[in-house]
C-alpha cells in the first residue's frame, strides 16, 4: 500500500498545534505512520483523540498503538490499549497490583468500555487478572464517575 497522500498534510497540522514544526520532526512522523499503513483519516482521528484526553504531543509510537488499537476495536486487548495509550500506560500497568488512583481509574475505563462492548464480568476479570467482584466494583465506580464528583480518594504511590 503507498502512503496516503494526504498524511503529510495532516501530520504538518498536528505538529503545528503542538508547537515549532522541523523538516526532520514531519519525516520522522510520516515514517512511522507510513510503515503501519496509517492513512489520513487514521491519522486525523488518533491525533484528535489523543489531543482531546491529554493536550500533549504524544511520541510517534503513541498514535501508532493508538492506530492499531482502533483497528481491532471490539477486542478486548484494543480496548486496553486505547484507554492505557490515552492516559500514558502499559497494559502491565494496568495488570499490575498497584493501586494508584490514576491506575484504578483507568481500569475502571477499560472495565466499562468492555462491559459496553458486551463482554461478561468474568471475562473481564480474567483479562484485568482480577477478582470478579472487583470488576463489579470498577463498573459501579466508572457508573458513579460518570454521574457525579469522583470525590476525594487517597492514593497509594507504587513503585
Amino acid at each position: 500500500m503507498s502512503p496516503d497522500p494526504g498524511l503529510r498534510a495532516v501530520i504538518q497540522s498536528f505538529l503545528a498545534m503542538c508547537g515549532p514544526v522541523s523538516a526532520e520532526d514531519v519525516a520522522l512522523w510520516e515514517a512511522a505512520l507510513s510503515a503501519c499503513d496509517c492513512t489520513a483519516g487514521e491519522a486525523v482521528k488518533a491525533f484528535g483523540g489523543y489531543l482531546a484526553m491529554t493536550g500533549a504531543r504524544p511520541a510517534p509510537i503513541t498514535i501508532v498503538t493508538f492506530i492499531h488499537a482502533e483497528r481491532g476495536a471490539g477486542s478486548m486487548r484494543a480496548i486496553a490499549l486505547r484507554v492505557a495509550t490515552r492516559r500514558g500506560l502499559t497494559l502491565e500497568a494496568l495488570w499490575g497490583t498497584c493501586r494508584d488512583a490514576a491506575l484504578v481509574d483507568a481500569r475502571a475505563e477499560v472495565a466499562g468500555r468492555m462491559r459496553a462492548a458486551g463482554y461478561d464480568v468474568a471475562r473481564i476479570a480474567r483479562f484485568l487478572r482480577r477478582d470478579r467482584s472487583t470488576v463489579s466494583h470498577l463498573l459501579q465506580r466508572g457508573a458513579q464517575d460518570l454521574t457525579g464528583p469522583s470525590g476525594d480518594r487517597e492514593v497509594v504511590r507504587c513503585g
